[in-house]
């Protein structure tokens, strides 16, 4: 933010507002916490922001008053808010709904209303409100402290000396440690009654705003207001930055110091890309980034290493830069060619333009993007046109242009192939390279001779066009060893040695399409970017078949269209693509964006610089951005928390912060089921944060690298286990501490210790009895076959004859196949019994729910499958987004059938292992996706799939729509589509 403090330049900003997840686009004050929360408090409640999104909490969370004025973390760790109508500490481990206890004095129910907070050394908790000064006493008690004048307090310090500044409607008042006080009014310097803001800077320096400036507290002179450079002289907020700089919230705009001295100020308005309205909170985040609260359009981020831009407003002669050029003298040029030629030269706080003298018409300029338009070594200008080329003579100054006839106009007369100019470059040897095109041509001009030359297909180019013609040059570049590179379109590379040009076509590797940007980095690497391919590095250019390394979206660059390309002063390559601007580490590979974001216009660039001074320029359409690359420091990033943590689908108690460890978690056996919510906080713009996890105990490796902040785990099995996460920024670094849960999953009842060990007991206990059993059997036994010997004798003969008469009488109806008819008969007995409880469950009229017929089936799906040895990965809506919708008997059986003829299916034919079932509730339809790693079939086979008939017919009975894919060794996917329209 130091290097952006000019007049001229558009910082980068961002703008937050309701629709981004705030409660109130009028902000009161911006603080920001021990771990690196952001909190806003605003008219319509206090919010958090973590990088990501807005938690805000309102009266419904327990806050006394939606209108929060201030925010105080105390050393101890306590969050205190002050609202519209009393003290409230805020409780993150508190339940929903009473997370603030709110604090007012003794008979005063309401109308408190509490402006300021402070924390002094000893830990005591001051208030100041609109009826004077409080302080919480040992007993949790709003007592007030007695200052001798003024009512309403609105800003409160304590100084490195222990005393207490309290800033009233009447004067600053110093508290000093024994409890005397000192009044400061206007009869004793300040410039207004009405004290605002306090800080004290790091060398113990009191600066007070008030309502009619800015006052260096026992400094003379040391007021400042509007003349001194405040946007406004009502000063609502106060901030010294990291760098030592203040920043001065007014009730018209912000203001910063503009020296080291601290002697003038520098506004900032609208044109630097900030709002005007009342600046009423400043702060800081984790990476230096400025906050900025305002009274009615939200809160703005000033990225602290973000893109600078500029647009007419500024001095260009146009928004729409066409080329970005330096001379021998380091002087910046920005060309604009939209229209009418324009050169526009950077002064170090905007930009002067200067229309060349008009020669040519307007309309006659050339047109393209980058190499258009230079100034040679000798300092001529040199620049294109539909006219031929056109020179201008060395000019002392850059406005001398607009009245200077040019030196010469070359056109065909004098040797050019074309006079459509359509890109220039100045060798090391002075000599200039020109494309052109109607006709294509490649053309050089000799310096020493002051003979233009033109290259066909005697020097080695191809034909690229129907008519023969060789392509368009787009691009050139120079490499250490003098060798000229001149990029093709539609496609290909050539390389000029001295003597022949050698082409190079996307069949050796060359990236296809338009070569339109080509870059000589310092390493010697010569980097090529392309309209479809990427962009490509070639390391050897002296190579007969070199070879190209490739860089594509597969790779991390975020679009294959790569526009223009330069480098920074740490051999670090941007590349400018339809998507913003990429920065590649050449050496890890690892790529770093940057959009609006970070402060670059809309409009993708489609030229670059990096001057002399190691400042990046970026041309646009809508403007020019510039970026004063830093060396990367190896500061990873802040540790993760988990945010939300649910178990079998309800959630599980946390802090409202997160937690960095959650441990001790011991759950049932139908506990298996988790979904864990992470993040980390981010603010570093351009380096987006990725996350990898690992379950140990279920993994054996880390997860791949993912911008998800959400993994779920479903139907673990019974065990302990330690979840962990942690968060890698763009340079590849890791946080400090992963966050980790720590939980045991217990194993059904038939598995644990004790009820193993109670079952050896009774086993051993019947053992014992049925020996016991045994031996009083034999001895009855033996007592039997006594009485039996005499029965026998006397019965046996009836006995005999009856047996005869009953075998005759039965032999008839005795067979072969009574076994199988018998077996048969209790199949069919036990398959409708489970019909009938199939058919009971569907007219039960207490399951006319959606989610009962969910829960039907997570429970026929594990009984099926996972009784057969497949494993099974369920996932369905929670029960708090269906548990609303209605469902009829008959769809709810039908359903029910299809999904579990679909199963049996899979059990009997598919030999599968593993079966994922997916619900999903899309609008009015009810999706049911269920698939399968089988061995698959083909569904055009005749034969094939005749089970599927009878799924399609009872699918459409009901309006609903099953499809089915599958393929010899792929699986098999089966989709039902449900109508739920009018069952709300």
């Amino acid at each position: 933010m130091a290097a952006a403090c000019v007049h001229a330049e558009r910082l980068p900003v961002r703008k937050y507002t309701v629709a981004d997840g705030l409660p109130a686009n009028r902000i009161q004050k911006i603080k920001r916490d021990s771990r690196g929360f952001l909190w806003f408090a605003t008219s319509e409640g206090l919010s958090r922001f973590d990088g990501y999104q807005f938690t805000n909490y309102t009266i419904s969370d327990g806050l006394p008053n939606s209108h929060a004025t201030d925010f105080l973390e105390t050393r101890g760790g306590a969050y205190w808010v002050a609202t519209a109508n009393g003290l409230s500490r805020f409780y993150p481990t508190a339940p929903e709904r009473a997370k603030f206890v709110a604090y007012r004095p003794h008979g005063m129910e309401t109308a408190f209303y509490v402006r300021a907070l402070l924390e002094d050394r000893n830990g005591a908790i001051w208030c100041g409100s609109e009826r004077g000064l409080y302080r919480l006493n040992q007993n949790s008690e709003l007592e007030a402290v007695d200052i001798g004048r003024g009512s309403s307090v609105r800003a409160l310090l304590e100084d490195r000396r222990g005393a207490v500044w309290i800033g009233t409607e009447a004067g600053l008042c110093k508290r000093l440690p024994d409890g005397k006080t000192e009044w400061h009014t206007v009869n004793r310097g300040l410039p207004g009654n009405w004290v605002r803001a306090l800080v004290e800077d790091r060398s113990g320096q009191l600066w007070v705003g008030t309502g009619n400036g800015l006052l260096r507290f026992g400094v003379f002179p040391g007021l400042y207001t509007t003349g001194g450079g405040l946007a406004h002289s009502e000063v609502e907020s106060l901030l010294e930055s990291s760098d030592g700089r203040l920043w001065v919230g007014t009730l018209m705009g912000l203001s910063v110091e503009a020296n080291p001295q601290r002697r003038s100020y520098r506004p900032y308005t609208p044109t630097q890309g900030l709002t005007d309205s009342e600046i009423s909170g400043l702060a800081e985040d984790l990476h230096g980034n400025l906050w900025i609260g305002t009274q009615g359009n939200g809160a703005l981020q000033v990225v602290q290493d973000g893109f600078v831009s500029y647009t007419s407003q500024d001095g260009l002669a146009s928004n729409r830069i066409n080329s970005i050029i330096e001379d021998q003298a380091g002087d910046l040029y920005a060309i604009t060619a939209s229209g009418f030629l324009g050169i526009s030269q950077y002064n170090g706080r905007g930009f002067s333009p200067v229309r060349p003298a008009s020669w040519i018409k307007d309309k006659d300029w050339g047109w393209g993007t980058s190499q258009i338009t230079l100034r040679d070594h000798n300092g001529e200008w040199w620049v294109h046109s539909f006219k031929g080329l056109v020179r201008f003579p060395k000019v002392n100054r850059l406005e001398d242009l607009s009245r200077t006839p040019p030196k010469a106009i070359y056109t065909t007369r004098n040797g050019l192939a074309s006079n459509h100019i359509l890109r220039l470059f100045e060798d090391s040897r002075g000599d200039l390279w020109i494309g052109a095109t109607d006709p294509s041509a490649l053309m050089r001009w000799d310096r020493a001779s002051g003979v233009f030359h033109s290259y066909s297909h005697a020097d080695g180019l191809p034909a690229s066009f129907p008519d023969g013609s060789i392509g368009v040059p787009e691009s050139f570049c120079e490499d250490r060893q003098g060798q000229v590179w001149i990029g093709f379109n539609p496609s290909g590379l050539a390389r000029y040695s001295g003597k022949r040009l050698t082409f190079f076509s996307p069949a050796g590797g060359l990236p296809d399409g338009k070569i339109l940007a080509l870059h000589a980095a310092r390493s010697g690497a010569i980097w090529i970017g392309s309209t479809r391919g990427g962009m490509a590095r070639l390391d050897d250019p002296t190579a007969n078949n070199p070879k190209f390394l490739r860089y594509t979206a597969e790779q991390g660059l975020s679009s294959n269209l790569v526009q223009c390309l330069t480098e920074d002063r740490w051999g670090r390559i941007y590349a400018c693509t339809g998507r913003g601007v990429d920065r590649l580490e050449p050496g890890t590979g690892r790529f770093i964006h940057y959009g609006e974001a970070d402060g670059l216009p809309a409009e993708p660039p489609e030229s670059a610089l990096c001057d002399r001074r190691g400042s990046l320029w970026f041309g646009t359409y809508g403007g020019l951005a510039r970026l004063e690359p830093k060396e990367d420091r190896p500061v990873p990033p802040p540790s993760p928390f988990i945010r939300q943590l649910r178990i079998a689908e309800v959630r599980y108690p946390l802090s409202d912060l997160g937690e960095t460890g959650v441990s001790g978690l011991t759950l049932s056996p139908g506990q298996n089921n988790l979904a864990i919510d992470f993040a980390s906080l981010r603010f570093a713009y351009g380096d987006s944060l990725r996350y990898r996890y690992r379950l140990e105990g279920a993994d054996r490796a880390w997860s791949e690298l993912t911008d998800q902040r959400t993994v779920h785990y479903a139907s673990l099995s019974p065990g302990t286990y330690r979840f962990l996460v942690e968060a890698v920024n763009a340079q590849g670094l890791t946080s400090p501490h992963p966050a980790s849960i720590d939980f045991t999953i217990r194993p059904p009842i038939w598995q644990r210790w004790w009820f193993l060990a109670s079952v050896a007991f009774v086993a051993a206990c019947s053992s014992y009895a049925l020996y016991r059993n045994r031996v009083a059997h034999l001895i009855a036994l033996e007592r039997v076959r006594t009485r039996l010997a005499a029965d026998l004798h006397d019965e046996i003969g009836s006995g005999l004859a009856e047996i005869a008469i009953l075998s005759e009488v039965a032999k008839p109806y005795a067979g072969a196949e009574g076994g199988a008819l018998l077996a048969k008969m209790a199949d069919r007995a036990r398959s409708l019994r489970e019909s009938m409880s199939d058919i009971v469950w569907a007219v039960d009229p207490r399951k006319d729910q959606l989610q009962d017929l969910l829960r039907r089936i997570r429970q026929t799906a594990f009984n099926l499958l996972e009784s057969d040895g497949l494993r099974v990965a369920l996932q369905a809506p929670p029960d708090d987004e269906i548990e609303k919708i209605g469902l009829g008997p008959d769809r709810r059986r039908q359903i029910l059938l299809i999904f579990k003829e679909a199963l049996t299916n899979i059990i009997r034919h598919a030999g599968a292992a593993e079966v994922k079932i997916e619900i999903r509730l899309k609008a009015d339809t009810l999706e049911l996706a269920i698939r399968d790693d089988g061995r698959g079939f083909d569904p055009a086979t005749p034969g094939s799939g005749q089970g599927l008939s009878s799924l399609k017919r009872r699918a459409a009975g009901m309006g609903a729509r099953l499809s089915v894919q599958s393929a010899p060794g792929m699986g098999t996917a089966i989709q039902l589509d449900v109508p739920l329209a009018g069952r709300r």
